[in-house]
């Protein structure tokens, strides 16, 4: 065969292998539909994130510098769907109702003694004069022979010392008022009444006996 057969031959068997003008072009045209598709699709979908219990549609648009849409990037579901914890409301602890001991919850801003102790001084009295009563009557301290005043005065009676001159024991005495108490109560009653007038039991005996004294008793309820 000669070399130009041979050429000839060679020619007609590319020609046959040659690929199709029209297939190439139409898959070509498909590609870039396919792909099209694709970009619009990710540019209207969007991730549901679940945020606080509420679900919530993010759109994911990935876009270049120009504007134009970029490649897609593969979304984790896993990182999208995952629900975040809920933080739940704590109840704050119940408030204690009373103090240690069964005392009432708000604290008692006058003593029943207080209010006592201040009428011995708006009636006149002064502190020298209780300094008196308290050696008269044998009182701990001078606050207690002012509660005692305080209660004759209540009771419609007046404590035998005028201008720091004491004129007689006015028939009692922190002994003769502590007696009287217990005569008619107990302890329980000191302790139930102390608790409801911010008093020691000690002071409210010394109130009530002197009320005994008086003829005008206080009513005790334990």
């Amino acid at each position: 065969m000669s070399s130009e057969e041979q050429l000839r031959t060679t020619l007609r068997a590319q020609a046959a292998n040659a690929l199709d003008a029209d297939a190439v072009h139409s898959n070509i045209t498909a590609a870039l539909r396919r792909r099209r598709r694709q970009r619009q699709v990710l540019q209207t979908t969007g991730a549901v994130l679940v945020v606080g219990g509420l679900a919530v549609s993010v759109p994911v648009l990935a876009t270049r510098p120009g504007g134009d849409p970029a490649q897609s990037v593969p979304v984790d579901s896993s990182m999208v769907s995952t629900a975040l914890p809920v933080p739940t409301k704590q109840k704050p602890p119940a408030k204690d109702s009373t103090l240690p001991g069964g005392g009432p919850s708000q604290p008692i801003t006058t003593r029943h003694s207080t209010t006592l102790v201040n009428l011995f001084f708006a009636r006149g009295y002064t502190f020298d004069e209780a300094m008196a009563l308290a050696d008269l009557w044998h009182t701990e301290e001078p606050y207690e022979a002012k509660v005692i005043a305080g209660q004759l005065l209540t009771d419609g009676l007046r404590p035998p010392v005028r201008d720091g001159v004491v004129t007689g024991d006015g028939g009692t005495s922190a002994t003769k008022a502590r007696d009287a108490f217990a005569q008619h109560h107990t302890a329980a009653e000191a302790q139930a009444l102390a608790t409801a007038w911010g008093d020691d039991a000690g002071t409210v005996e010394l109130i009530v006996g002197q009320s005994i004294l008086d003829g005008k008793p206080i009513t005790v309820t334990s």
